[in-house]
């Protein structure tokens, strides 16, 4: 059997079932679609719409399924191939049941009639949407219940339920899936659904090119208007006439028989009829597919090219009739979607849309101007015959329609209105022909021309047509009233005008569906009707030109918005204003004619003209230009004004000429005529022109008499400025002002103050989106206060009509319209910040609205006092996005605002401007304004969830504007790095610490300490995670289908916002302060059950709340005192099972990239954040109790494919997948096996991935050392992904370590070239980019540095373009001050900081990942290096990296940042593997090579024993040290290799051809070397800082130099350089040097714990190395050492009583006796021979007590002074050896003396040893002779022999330490000669 083609649509069923590729569904792919930022860039959803499948679905949404068949090539026999074996088989180890599925699929098919593999697709989903719906369908928590608001659908179209839950049984908390009733009843909804939102999905992509330019659609490289231009072509092939006609029909009789099966449910499924439940569901549904049906038609009606034919028409309007307006008027809801006005208005906007009256009445006034030439057709340029060509099309429509009116049906009124208009066009065509045939007596006319055709312009033909239309027309029913008959257009026209208010009509309509499908990027279904609606608006204005109810018509379609984020979404203003032929004019002139005696009508329109663009972008607003050219006035005279003169009275024109002044405005208070003028002169000082003035119009003004009818009102001519007018109108409203607006003009009050305002909103806006916005905005504010008296601006005026109105709140004495006055200065301030922001500071800094100066928040008393019992907060709102606009301005001059450099200190760039403003707010004013609107702002985010709001919308933008400030506010403080405390040298040389510098946004950390407080107090959960968990749980209304998609974005964009907001305080707590973390996440953990079902409630969650969920499980774990708890805790079980499964799904079916990476780091977080239950689900696919009870029962413990089998599944083709999301899962898989140790084995046992993973780290490439950006930024990640697959790698070495398996290392060897020779190298830092970088940003900005906006822990950033410096805060700080230095210059290719930012930060991206794959390369080398002795062929790799590091680190820059830690890391890294090399004795010949590097490293050090002042200066240092030992190392144990002929001196190249193995004369200078300048040096130098700082001398130190020279003089063949490191020593006094140490070791053993004279046994150890040398140890002898060491008062500790044994204290005493002195009196025996032998004998016999002691040691009779000692009698390793050196040295002095004479000294000289040999060698041989009991004697005396008598010894069961004592006892019996 074939296998079915692969399609995203539905792919293979073995894939959908596996989980790997899941079903998109239609409901997912249109909630995602209806994010188009997000959408554009989602290639899965992508795909799945441009299927072929897709494509053909949406190209019929009316009727997209076929119906089942049987037989060859039928859709059973696809079904069943679909479905065999060979394509899909049941899983062991899934969590489906194949057989159910089929079973459920073949059931939906029978009962839906449907194809089998729609119905096989439809159970898939329902399976797939298990986990969440389970989620969705009840509490999800165990225990407490979430509270949800009771206003959380108020708002919502008259939804009350959400739609589908009846199925879920409504109070159900838990969905039994294997109960076969629960699962049809789903499976009947999601095919319901499925279809529904397929339709739906399709009118929104007709409408959306349907509402688009077609040309650009089509020509636009997005996939989104590809996907439009093709749907729409398929469907409704708008570039087709015909094919588009025919598919318009068959639309609307889908409709037809839609609206037939909703009204008779026989025709129903009887499957819906089963319960009431499914009537409901399938009643509502239906009523939804009817919306949508009409969307489409509507939709097509504006694709189509010209009219609809004369069909399409009489069948829609047929429909109607048939349903007669009534059924649709009168439609019933269901209890589910109660109201259904929005399906009304469509049909009524279909119905509109069907006549097209402006298109129509165009079309029937070209035809009658094209008609006089009588070889024109009827119609022409037209292909199809359009409706109104049809006579019998018009007849019938027009009877349908007088119908229609005469039954009074509201939503037939809009198309009833349009026809009259239409035939009111034909009438008067009509009339035209009649009068030119019959001409009047007089020779007029009672028809108006206008625009009408000229009598001579009508046809013949033509006439006749028209008239038989219009006799058409005329033949109405005879039901109709009379007047219907005579004039039918007249008729309709007065009805719906003056009965039927169809002006009150039409807002109602664009309303309801402004509400229902506005705000939405593809739906443009509300714009389509609102077109619809303006232009009958326009229409109509021939009927009803001017008058208010038209006016609120077309202010309530256009709808302006002053939102930028809403702007451009809605073109209609737009094109309104920049229709220059169509009403705009007429509107405008018509307002302005009243202008001011109706001012609000001309304030109104012109905030929609200035909401549009401007034509030219450069200058003022086009609003700005009409309002400053005003030519006229209209005025309203008093009743007895008579000073003016009629003019040409003859002509009856009504013309006038003032004869005296007429003021505009008037002093406000009677007095003498001589204050009044006094006044008057005052004000008019400002005016800039005389004549043009706005107080005055002077005698002579000429004008008309509009009015004759006292009181008179003129319109007189005046050239002035409307924007002054308005300016000192609004002033007029100020008690203090000194005038008022005159009697006969416009009055005054607060609503015309509050338009006033909100008109310069509109202005200010308007200005500000001009080229030069901020300096046109500043012109309107001059031009608003130029007419303004003593000097005042129009700021002013307006802050204090802010002012007094608040002032009037808090005394309680508000006046109707005081909100709207306040809610218009708070929007006005709100835009001011952007204009004039110092002003703004400065009002809200002396204003009481918050009460900044200590007085009561007027904010508060206007919120809490008015707009609480309201349950209206536009004042909150307004004052929300004002504190938003000044906490930005804030943060936007944070550097503006900063004083710059003196001129005498710093020079100013050549860009600089000369004239830098000094004007700005003082910090203090600015922090004070911050804390209080922060105050008030917390308190009110408090109140949130109790105040009761009338809608919705309006409490989620409040609160979303909150969470973004104070998302902002924690980013901008603790997201930037505080700057570090630097320290300054005092004149007395002492450091003493700076001033330390402070944060650049320390303007704003009062406000954000203030934000931490409220939600993460220090003791304690805060109140306000209560407002917290109320906004998230409205998050869950999303799920309501019924829900109009404004709200729905708004919602999710306010659950984001908050879900960010808690993220980065989160985040901010647990870097700062952990334990505030701990308590903050431990209070939202009670709000999990919510985040849960947030989780399964919309993808568009899914990215935020991932990220919160991350940082709520890494908080938990914050305080490590104790374990966290868990996260499923507060879940109840079943809803914990269905989350986990959610998570498990990741971001499938749509697999965002963002969204997945943010899910990878929440389940990474929780197998760190010691979540043991979640971490074992994701690890091991099931949970603990799980695994338990299918072990038991089942026995097999099988379990679904976990998420790390996943991981390892995708990674397995790692050169393929997103490097990003390959970083992700490789980190996830890196802590998996940190935190389980069976990850491990699943990660070894994968057969695909290690293989795959080392392949492609093998031929990774190093960057290029000048790589560009892009180049960098692949490297960089690049890098990351290979430093997690070395933490993967060294994990499971380690585990083959254990284990002994091998596997992995086999496949590691031969895969380690790239980390061999570039895994050490961190050489990406450009030093000349970040130089230049900070030397040119102080130069522009001197008043902060680079270094300001690296970003701090609390805000970390992927690699790329703002990893390190934040370049977003950057910009709003450089940018809003420098534009053009920040972002550069397109036009002149010239780039800004910002571009240097970004190449800064790509390049610190790339250095941090060459350090964290060097860090990872450590891990994994060290790791190796455990296997050097089992795996010689790892040796080589091993040495090799180890010369890689010191190369590394000897061509290291050591002034480039993080050098310091490469150094230290490269230097412990060659540290251990040069340890295990040398452990093993590894004898590679390139071990002897790494000695010159390590030398070179130390000798270049630029910190030494000498120099450093800390002692973390010391660190790198003495890991230096450690290497060169250890590289010295291999010269020890490696035999000599014979040197080349010409090398030896004295020897011709052609001599002896069997040279003699010897050290190489560059090795052997290099021992000199380090002795001269490392050793010597070294131990001189921690000497002295002995004096200073003994933490600079550390006794580890010393024993360092002394291992180094130990290890120099251990090399083989170092013979030959015995005499000169003899020279160097004896030039460099450092014998004397190492004696004073040790006549000062008794004081610092004071200062030491428990007194250790540790010093004094460092002192005597470097004594004795040095003495191994032969011509040093005679320098040493000659020098009188051991007379010097035996007068240290350190030395008379072996004079005490009894001496020093190795059990006495301090012990370390008998270290310096036995390991000291007396191997160092053997080396001068050795090396000076009897000269020597009487000072060694005196020096040792001035210690009697010692050698007596020495006598006993092991005697059985035991002294009496040894009697009380816990120790007598017992043997130790030292005491074995002291009596060894003992007799060694008795047996040389007798020797001496007895050979005196023939060694030509004086044997009487010689004084006889005080020890007893003859005794010594009888306890030995008593000890030879019974080993058995020997060790029961022998004592551990310190943690090194301790572990020797712990440990066997090679090939015996004894111990080691016993074996070591014996083979003492054994040498020390053979020095007697036995």
């Amino acid at each position: 059997m074939a296998p079915a083609s692969e399609t995203s649509y539905f792919p293979p069923l073995d894939r959908c079932l596996a989980g790997s590729e899941r079903l998109i569904s239609w409901k997912t792919a249109y909630r995602a679609l209806c994010d188009v930022e997000t959408a554009k860039d989602n290639t899965t959803l992508q795909q799945f719409l441009n299927d072929d499948e897709a494509i053909a679905l949406l190209s019929r949404p009316c009727t997209p399924y076929t119906r089942p068949t049987t037989g060859q090539g039928s859709t059973r026999s696809k079904f069943e191939s679909k479905t065999a074996p060979i394509q899909v088989s049941q899983s062991s180890n899934g969590d489906y049941d194949l057989e159910e599925i089929k079973r459920d699929a073949l059931w939906l098919s029978e009962q839906l009639k449907v194809d089998e593999l729609v119905a096989l697709r439809v159970a898939i989903i329902e399976w797939q949407q298990r986990a969440a719906d389970q989620l969705l369908a009840g509490p999800a928590q165990s225990d407490v219940a979430v509270a949800r608001p009771a206003d959380l659908k108020a708002s919502f179209l008259a939804s009350t339920a959400s739609f589908g839950a009846s199925f879920n049984g409504g109070n159900s908390t838990t969905l039994d899936f294997g109960k076969e009733e629960v699962r049809r009843d789903r499976l009947l909804r999601i095919h319901t659904e499925e279809r529904g939102y397929l339709l739906k999905l399709s009118a929104d992509l007709v409408c959306y090119y349907a509402s688009q330019a077609p040309a650009g659609l089509r020509t636009s490289r997005m996939w989104i208007d590809e996907l439009a231009v093709e749907v729409a072509d398929k469907q409704c092939a708008p570039l087709d006439s015909k094919q588009s006609q025919e598919y318009l029909v068959g639309c609307i009789d889908v409709i037809d028989k839609t609206l037939q099966k909703l009204h008779d449910p026989s025709q129903w499924p009887q499957i819906f009829l089963a319960t009431p439940a499914r009537e409901d569901f399938f009643a509502t549904a239906t009523l939804l597919n009817i919306a949508d049906e009409m969307r489409l038609v509507l939709a097509q009606l504006y694709t189509i090219e010209g009219l609809p034919g004369g069909f399409p028409v009489l069948r829609w309007f047929n429909l109607m009739k048939k349903e007669h307006f009534q059924h649709l008027q009168e439609l019933p809801g269901t209890p589910t979607l109660r109201d259904i006005s929005s399906i009304q208005c469509l049909a009524s906007a279909v119905s509109l849309a069907m006549l097209q009256p402006g298109k129509t009445i165009q079309l029937i006034r070209e035809t009658a101007l094209a008609a006089q030439h009588p070889e024109a057709a009827a119609y022409p340029q037209l292909r199809d015959k359009p409706y109104v060509a049809d006579d019998q099309c018009v007849g019938e429509l027009n009877t349908l329609i007088m119908l229609a009116a005469a039954e009074g049906y509201d939503y037939a009124i809009p198309a009833v209105y349009a026809w009259g208009i239409i035939i009111m066009s034909i009438r008067d065509i009509v009339s035209y022909r009649q009068q030119d045939s019959e001409p009047a007596a007089d020779g007029s006319s009672d028809t108006e021309a206008g625009d009408r055709v000229p009598p001579r312009q009508a046809g013949k033909s033509q006439e006749t047509k028209l008239e038989k239309q219009w006799e058409l027309i005329q033949a109405v029913p005879s039901a109709l009233p009379r007047e219907a008959r005579t004039d039918p257009a007249k008729f309709l026209l007065a009805y719906v005008v003056e009965q039927m208010n169809v002006y009150g009509v039409i807002p109602g309509i664009s309303t309801i569906l402004s509400a229902a499908y506005g705000g939405d990027a593809i739906d443009q279904t509300a714009l389509l009707a609102r077109e619809a609606l303006l232009a009958l608006v326009k229409d109509g204005f021939e009927v009803v030109p001017y008058s208010g109810d038209v006016l609120e018509a077309l202010f309530t379609v256009l709808a302006p918005s002053l939102d930028p984020s809403t702007r451009d979404l809605d073109p209609l203003p737009n094109s309104f204003v920049l229709d220059y032929t169509g009403g705009q004019p007429y509107v405008v002139e018509q307002a302005l004619q009243r202008y001011p005696y109706e001012l609000s009508p001309l304030l109104r329109m012109m905030m929609i003209v200035a909401s549009a663009d401007s034509e030219h972008p450069d200058g003022p607003p086009d609003s700005v230009q009409l309002l400053e050219t005003l030519q006229a006035v209209t005025l309203m005279v008093p009743y007895d004004f008579r000073s003016f003169r009629l003019e040409n009275e003859e002509a009856n024109t009504n013309e006038m000429v003032l004869t005296d002044t007429l003021s505009l405005f008037v002093p406000k208070q009677a007095s003498f005529a001589g204050e009044q003028r006094l006044i008057m002169d005052r004000a008019m000082q400002s005016s800039e022109d005389p004549d043009g003035n706005v107080l005055l119009l002077p005698a002579g003004t000429p004008g008309y008499v509009i009015r004759e009818d006292r009181p008179i009102v003129l319109k007189l001519v005046h050239s002035h400025s409307a924007l002054e007018y308005l300016g000192l109108l609004l002033s007029t409203l100020l008690p203090t002002s000194s005038l008022i607006a005159a009697p006969h003009t416009a009055e005054m009050d607060r609503q015309t103050a509050s338009e006033i305002v909100v008109l310069i909103n509109a202005l200010l806006s308007a200005a500000l989106r001009q080229r030069q916005g901020v300096e046109e905005a500043k012109f309107i504010l001059g031009r608003l206060s130029n007419a303004l008296p003593n000097e005042q601006d129009i700021i002013t005026i307006v802050a204090d009509i802010f002012e007094m109105e608040l002032l009037a709140h808090l005394e309680q004495a508000a006046q109707d319209g005081s909100l709207g006055v306040l809610v218009a200065c708070a929007e006005f301030l709100c835009t001011l910040v952007k204009v004039s922001p110092e002003r703004v500071w400065s009002i809200l800094g002396r204003s009481s609205l918050l009460g900044a100066n200590g007085g009561a928040s007027a904010l508060a008393a206007v919120v809490g006092g008015t707009e609480v019992q309201l349950g209206q907060f536009r004042f909150l709102a307004a004052c929300t996005r004002l504190y938003s606009r000044v906490v930005d301005d804030a943060i936007a001059g944070l550097v503006r605002r900063k004083p710059r450099a003196s001129p005498s200190s710093t020079r100013g760039s050549r860009f600089d401007s000369p004239m830098q403003s000094v004007d700005s707010t003082p910090e203090r004013t600015m922090k004070d304004v911050l804390t209080a609107y922060q105050r008030i702002m917390l308190d009110a985010f408090h109140n949130l969830s109790g105040w009761r709001f009338a809608g919705l919308e309006e409490k989620q933008a409040i609160a979303e504007s909150m969470a973004r400030s104070f998302d902002v506010l924690l980013r901008s403080t603790y997201g930037l790095e505080a700057p570090p405390v630097s320290t300054a040298v005092t004149d007395s040389g002492d450091a003493s610490p700076k001033r330390p510098k402070e944060r650049m946004a320390s303007l704003l950390m009062p406000a954000a300490d203030m934000v931490v407080q409220a939600f993460a107090p220090e003791q304690g959960t805060s109140s306000s995670l209560d407002s917290v968990a109320d906004l998230l749980g409205n998050g869950t209304a999303v799920a309501d289908d019924l829900m109009p998609k404004s709200q729905r974005l708004l919602l999710t964009r306010q659950v984001n916002t908050t879900c960010a907001f808690l993220a980065r305080l989160l985040r901010t707590t647990r870097t700062t302060e952990p334990k505030r973390a701990r308590s903050l996440a431990t209070g939202l953990l009670k709000s999990m059950p919510v985040l849960a079902t947030l989780f399964a409630t919309d993808h568009a969650y899914k990215h935020e709340l991932s990220t919160l969920l991350h940082e709520l499980v890494a908080a938990l774990a914050a305080d490590e005192s104790s374990d966290p708890p868990s996260l499923l805790g507060p879940l109840g079980s079943e809803a914990a099972k269905s989350f986990l499964a959610m998570v498990s799904q990741l971001d499938r079916p749509l697999c965002d990239v963002s969204a997945e990476l943010s899910m990878w780091k929440f389940l990474t977080a929780v197998l760190e954040g010691k979540q043991q239950w979640f971490a074992i689900y994701l690890l091991t696919g099931t949970l603990p109790k799980s695994r338990l009870k299918d072990s038991t029962t089942s026995g097999n413990g099988a379990s679904k494919k976990s998420l790390l089998t996943h991981a390892l599944d995708e990674l397995s083709d790692i050169s393929a997948i997103n490097p990003r999301r390959a970083t992700a899962l490789l980190h996830f898989v890196a802590v998996a096996q940190k935190i389980w140790v069976w990850a491990t084995v699943t990660v070894r046992s994968h057969p695909e991935f290690l293989k795959n993973a080392l392949a492609w780290l093998d031929i990774l490439q190093a960057p290029p050392r000048s790589a560009n950006s892009a180049e960098a930024l692949i490297s960089a990640n690049e890098y990351e992904m290979a430093a997690y697959l070395c933490d993967i790698l060294a994990v499971n070495l380690h585990a083959g370590l254990e284990t002994g398996d091998k596997t992995v290392l086999k496949m590691v060897i031969p895969k380690l070239s790239f980390l061999k020779a570039h895994a050490v190298t961190v050489n990406a830092y450009n030093r000349s980019l970040h130089q230049r970088l900070t030397e040119n940003l102080a130069k522009k900005f001197p008043q902060c540095d680079v270094a300001d906006f690296k970003r701090s822990a609390a805000d970390i950033a992927p690699y790329g373009k703002t990893f390190r410096y934040d370049t977003e805060l950057a910009g709003v700080m450089l940018g809003g001050h420098e534009r053009l230095a920040w972002y550069g210059d397109e036009g002149l290719r010239t780039e800004g900081y910002k571009s240097e930012v970004e190449r800064a930060n790509v390049n610190l991206s790339l250095v941090d990942a060459q350090m964290r794959v060097l860090d990872s390369w450590k891990t994994l080398a060290t790791t190796l290096a455990e296997f050097a002795d089992t795996e010689p062929a790892l040796q080589p790799a091993l040495v090799q990296a180890t010369q890689a590091c010191l190369r590394a680190n000897v061509e290291a820059k050591v002034d480039e940042p993080g050098t310091a830690e490469v150094l230290q890391t490269r230097a412990e890294m060659a540290f251990v593997l040069l340890s295990k090399l040398v452990g093993v004795k590894a004898k590679e010949t390139v071990m002897k090579d790494l000695l010159p590097a390590a030398w070179d490293l130390v000798r270049t050090s630029p910190v030494d024993y000498d120099v450093a002042t800390a002692p973390e200066d010391l660190l790198y240092y003495r890991t230096l040290l450690q290497i060169l030992y250890l590289a010295i190392r291999p010269h020890c144990y490696m035999p000599l290799s014979a040197s080349p002929p010409a090398a030896r001196d004295g020897q011709a190249a052609d001599g002896q051809s069997d040279a003699k193995p010897t050290l190489s004369v560059a090795v052997a200078g290099c021992l000199v070397e380090i002795v001269n300048k490392t050793i010597i040096p070294g131990f001189r130098a921690l000497c002295a800082n002995l004096h200073t700082d003994l933490q600079l001398a550390l006794p580890g130190d010393f024993s360092l130099i002394t291992a180094l020279l130990q290890a120099v003089l251990s090399v083989q063949g170092v013979y030959i350089a015995h005499t000169q490191i003899a020279e160097v020593i004896a030039r460099s006094g450092i014998v004397r040097s190492a004696l004073s140490l040790y006549s000062w070791s008794d004081q610092l053993a004071e200062v030491m714990l428990g007194q250790d004279p540790i010093y004094g046994e460092v002192a005597i150890t470097f004594l004795l190395s040095l003495s191994g040398v032969r011509p040093i140890a005679e320098q040493m002898a000659l020098e009188g050492v051991l007379t010097q060491l035996s007068s240290a008062n350190l030395s008379n500790y072996f004079r005490k009583p009894g001496g020093k044994g190795p059990f006495d204290e301090p012990s370390r005493m008998f270290g310096i006796w036995a390991e000291g002195f007396l191997p160092l009196c053997l080396n001068f025996l050795d090396a000076v021979g009897p000269p020597v032998a009487g000072e060694v004998a005196a020096f040792l016999n001035s210690f009697p007590e010692q050698l007596g002691r020495a006598e006993d040691a092991f005697k059985t009779d035991v002294p009496g002074y040894r009697r009380n000692n816990p120790h007598a009698g017992s043997v130790s390793l030292g005491l074995v050896r002291e009596v060894q050196s003992l007799v060694m040295i008795g047996l040389i002095l007798r020797h001496d003396i007895a050979r005196g004479a023939a060694e030509g000294i004086d044997a009487a000289a010689i004084p006889v040893l005080a020890f007893d040999l003859a005794n010594a060698r009888a306890e030995v041989e008593k000890l030879a002779r019974t080993p058995r009991s020997l060790a029961d004697k022998i004592v551990a005396t310190n943690e090194r022999e301790a572990g020797w008598a712990r440990m066997p010894a090679s090939g015996s069961p004894d111990s080691m330490l016993l074996a070591m004592v014996v083979e003492e006892v054994r040498r020390t019996v053979g020095c007697f000669g036995e």
